[in-house]
């Protein structure tokens, strides 16, 4: 707890984790103990025929959850999310909604990543492109 704060012994850490089937946001204690948690199926939209994560569905499950911890003593907020998803912003507002990494991609594009892509023993990653 900080010295000289409000009392609250609750609220250390915001853990904001961005999984491929789940999207959670918990608070937990100092005494490493959580204290609230919210989720919602981190669902998959197709705009344009482009599979993407739902960038907004995750938005309101951020603002509800960070509401509904405003009461407590943050100290930290830990961003965790699945290696394959990124969100691109400019100016604080999304420019490239986040892709879903099972996107298959045009055959052109699959041909010229697989030439590139470093092997599974280096990485620890597979291939993440269906196609």
């Amino acid at each position: 707890m900080r010295s000289g704060g409000t009392g609250l012994k609750d609220g250390f850490a915001i853990i904001v984790d961005i999984g491929k089937t789940l999207a959670k946001v918990s608070l937990w204690s100092r005494s490493g103990k959580m204290l609230a948690r919210e989720t919602r199926p981190n669902t998959v939209i197709e705009v344009d025929g482009i599979r993407r994560l739902d960038a907004a569905g995750i938005e309101s499950l951020l603002i509800s959850a960070l509401t509904s911890f405003a009461g407590h003593p943050v100290e930290y907020i830990v961003p965790v999310a699945h290696g394959a998803g990124v969100a691109v912003l400019k100016d604080g507002v999304l420019a490239v909604p986040p892709f879903d990494y099972e996107q298959e991609l045009p055959s052109e594009l699959a041909a010229e990543y697989e030439a590139i892509r470093a092997p599974f023993a280096e990485t620890g990653s597979p291939d993440c492109h269906p196609g």
